[in-house]
């Protein structure tokens, strides 16, 4: 038979990396059925070095390949791939005399390692006493932890029952001083913050916790919602005591704080009482997905639509760190904001107008659609603080994850005496 081309539709970007695990990675492929009555099946190519301008297997040897039946869906489980590696895919299909396609469109996907593994090292300091002056500023990334003396290994804690252990830094003086709480810090690395837009973060905790990324609160378990500001001699609640607990989420773009190359990892963990017969925490953190441009249109692998930078810089020499236009912010994020990287007065930016009267204002941002992104939709939030500096952001009811279409969103705020800052939050989704 003549075999017809094949279109690859997605390879991986939901990236299986599983809670503990640090080493590998695996990656799902699924494409286009060919429906020719003697197809004999498809063959998975893939490996670290993309294939170019050649189009069939005489011409390019990917170093991996695997048959792939012709039951059910046309897919395959990629496993035991390496941490922090792109990985270029291709797919064929044979007839019953073996006959081979050419290649199918050529994609790629990234693997990403966990980047907070459980049992690892973090700086400490007990509660005894506010953590830092003002009692916020320890959950910032700029903040001076070297006061807190020597790390210590998770998990952190104590118990009456040799079955809760081991841990990895015991607690023995929580047992008989008056403290409930404990202060932990740990920085890490992403190698390019603009395309991370999920985290899976889970680990083990008893009785309660609070954790921030960068001073924004991302969750709290077995704790009152308010108030925000938690003190050192706080317990737990509404829970009260309970056992060693298992616990994950994800954290998906509408809730994921803003990133950068080193962040930090702010966990106030609490127990129920000062004579409770244990205390138990442990963090890990992951990078479940990593959102990159999944067709042959971003060959230099930046993560920058290739027609994009060609409209705006005339060829593909960019890496997206540049701030080509000089208003501080970087080509890779004007191309997820929808902004022209070579006007600096094109940015994205919340404007502040007085117009509504009586004390309160307009706050408004234009949202565009993802039109020559290679993505199908660009998403905005507007968040709020009423602290710029060591504030948690949270976004505003009603104005998050929305999809851009090239509207003006706008927002009247009530009038009060307490200041608030505001802020916008793009990202772009398949």
């Amino acid at each position: 038979m003549k075999m017809r081309s094949l279109r690859m539709l997605s390879v991986g970007l939901s990236l299986a990396l599983f809670p503990f695990l640090a080493q590998a990675a695996k990656l799902v492929a699924t494409w286009d059925a060919n429906s020719e009555p003697d197809l004999g099946g498809y063959r998975l190519y893939w490996g670290t070095a993309s294939r170019g301008a050649a189009t069939n297997s005489a011409q390019f040897s990917y170093e991996t390949n695997t048959v792939v039946g012709v039951a059910g869906t046309p897919s395959n489980v990629v496993a035991s791939l390496d941490s922090d590696t792109v990985y270029y895919f291709s797919v064929t299909a044979f007839d019953t005399n073996n006959n081979e396609s050419v290649f199918s469109d050529e994609v790629k996907a990234a693997t990403v390692a966990v980047k907070v593994d459980t049992g690892g090292e973090w700086k400490y300091v007990k509660g005894t006493a506010e953590a830092s002056s003002p009692p916020t500023a320890w959950r910032m990334l700029n903040f001076d932890d070297s006061a807190w003396g020597t790390a210590g290994d998770a998990p952190f804690g104590y118990s009456t029952s040799p079955s809760e252990g081991p841990f990895g830094t015991t607690l023995t003086d929580m047992t008989n001083f008056p403290y409930t709480t404990v202060f932990l810090r740990k920085t890490f690395t992403v190698a390019n913050p603009p395309l991370v837009n999920r985290l899976l973060l889970n680990g083990v905790y008893d009785d309660g916790f609070i954790l921030w990324i960068n001073g924004n609160e991302v969750v709290r378990v077995n704790m009152t919602n308010e108030p925000a500001y938690i003190p050192f001699d706080h317990r737990t609640a509404p829970l009260g005591s309970i056992e060693p607990t298992n616990w994950s989420v994800q954290v998906t773009a509408e809730a994921l704080p803003p990133l950068s190359p080193t962040n930090v990892l702010a966990v106030q963990a609490f127990n129920y009482q000062t004579n409770s017969s244990d205390f138990k925490i442990d963090m890990a953190l992951s990078v479940v997905q990593q959102s990159l441009i999944v067709d042959t249109d971003d060959a230099d692998g930046d993560g920058l639509r290739d027609t994009w930078e060609t409209t705006y810089h005339g060829s593909t020499n960019q890496d997206g760190t540049a701030d080509s236009d000089g208003d501080g912010i970087s080509d890779l994020h004007e191309f997820i904001g929808g902004s022209d990287p070579t006007n600096g007065a094109s940015v994205l930016a919340v404007d502040i107008d007085p117009a509504a009267g009586g004390g309160s204002r307009v706050i408004a941002f234009a949202a565009p659609d993802a039109t020559g992104t290679g993505y199908g939709t660009r998403r905005f939030s507007l968040e709020y603080s009423t602290e710029l500096k060591n504030g948690t952001w949270q976004g505003v009811p009603g104005y998050t994850n929305i999809q851009g279409a090239g509207q003006m969103v706008a927002f009247t705020n009530a009038a009060g005496a307490e200041t608030v800052y505001y802020r916008v939050k793009a990202w772009l989704e398949e």
